[in-house]
Parts: C-alpha cells; structure tokens; sequence
C-alpha cells in the first residue's frame, strides 16, 4: 500500500476511536439516560437509630430489620398519651352553709332544684307543736350530714311559700320533708314520724332529749335510706 494511503487509514482509524471515546463520556455524565431526559435525583439514605445498614451489589444501602419495621411501622395517635389525673373524680359536696339554713321562694330553684348533692327541705308554721318538738332533732341532723346533705327549713306561713313543695305535698300539716337529688323529688313525708312515748295511763316514758334522739336517728336513717317510712328507732 502505497505510503499516502496508510497515513490516511491511521488518521481515519485515530477519528474512529476519538469519536467513540466522546460518546462513551457523554453516556457517563447523563448517568444512563438520555441526554434529554431529567437526570433522577439520587436517594438519599435515612438515618435510623437501628442496626447499621449493609451495601448491596446494586450500590443502594440495605436497611437492617430494626431500621425498616422502625420506617414502615404506622403512626401511633397514642405516642404520647396525656397524662390522667390519679385523684377520682370529685362528688359535688352539699351547699356551703346549707346547716339549717332558711329557705325561701326565691331561693327554692338554684339552692334546691340545680344542685346535684342531697338536699332535705322541711316546711313548717313557727307556731306548730310539731316543728317545737323537733327542731332539736333537725338542728343535730343537720350537724350530722354537713357536707354530704343540705337541710333547710322553708317558712310556709304565707302559702305563696308552700307552692314550691314537691307534687302531692300541701302547706299543712306540718312539719313537712321533701329529700332531693339531682333536682328530683325522691322522698316526702306530712306529719310527725312518731310521738314521744306515753305510758298507759298518758304518762310520759321518755323525756325531751331521749324523744329527740329518736327523732334525730329516724331523720338520718330516713335520709340514707330515701324512705320516710320506716319504723319509728328503739329506745336506747
């Protein structure tokens, strides 16, 4: 082969193998892809406080077994629960004051009908021998359940006052008992439970304070039980 050609094989040879050495460049920097296409932006590798991960031959980071049930594991609503009170729920106490207080019209819907705790009202006529006999008993029942039960006395004197009473109770007789929850009227009593105890020829087997310790008994059991029927107490 005559020289002139041989130069011009080399020469054609060394542009064959520069063009193919820039194609393989120019694949290498589109990372793969065509040269039109958005290069993939790489991912990145989460940090986990699990096992460590480990390369694997496709040059992406295996996660270990505590790093992936850590990533795929659903949210928990109660990560962080609120903290609950160790006291119980406190029971509304009776009225503050409420030891035999007065009661009136006016006052017979917030002190009586919207309170939650119980509430005993005791109609009466200053002048009755009934409401004599006992307010001794009253005023120490009232001692007994301060701050569990407010007791009132309503003056039914003037009978505008007495229409406030529970459904079937009138002004008279008197003293009257009407115990309440939660508004609601759950026992009611007109009259003397008993009378002190006479012997058979009227004279008397107990005296003032024995009477009023029966009575006072009775009251507090009556209340408990939310029954003003029950059987008159013994005599101690």
């Amino acid at each position: 082969m005559p020289i002139p050609e041989v130069m011009a094989e080399t020469v054609r040879r060394w542009i064959h193998l520069l063009a193919m050495a820039g194609l393989a460049l120019s694949l290498g920097a589109c990372g793969g892809a065509g040269c039109g296409d958005t290069p993939q932006p790489k991912r990145s590798t989460p940090t986990t406080s699990g096992t460590a991960g480990k390369a694997s031959g496709s040059g992406e980071v295996a996660l270990g077994k505590n790093s992936q049930e850590a990533i795929n594991a659903p949210l928990r609503r109660d990560a962080a629960p609120q903290e609950r009170s160790s006291h119980p729920e406190a029971k509304p106490a009776a009225p503050t004051g409420a030891v035999f207080a007065d009661m009136n019209k006016a006052l017979y819907e917030s002190k009586v009908i919207k309170v939650m705790s119980g509430v005993l009202v005791v109609s009466y006529t200053p002048g009755c021998k009934g409401w004599s006999d006992m307010q001794a008993a009253l005023k120490g029942l009232s001692e007994d359940l301060a701050g569990r039960v407010a007791v009132y006395r309503l003056d039914v004197s003037d009978p505008d006052q007495a229409t406030v009473l529970p459904s079937g109770m009138t002004r008279l007789p008197v003293p009257g008992f009407a115990y309440y929850e939660s508004g609601q009227a759950l026992a009611q009593r007109q009259g003397l439970p008993f009378d002190r105890r006479l012997g058979a020829g009227g004279e008397p087997l107990e005296d003032s304070r024995q009477y009023q310790d029966r009575l006072r008994r009775w009251l507090r059991d009556a209340v408990a039980a939310k029954n003003f029927n029950l059987p008159e107490p013994k005599a101690q």
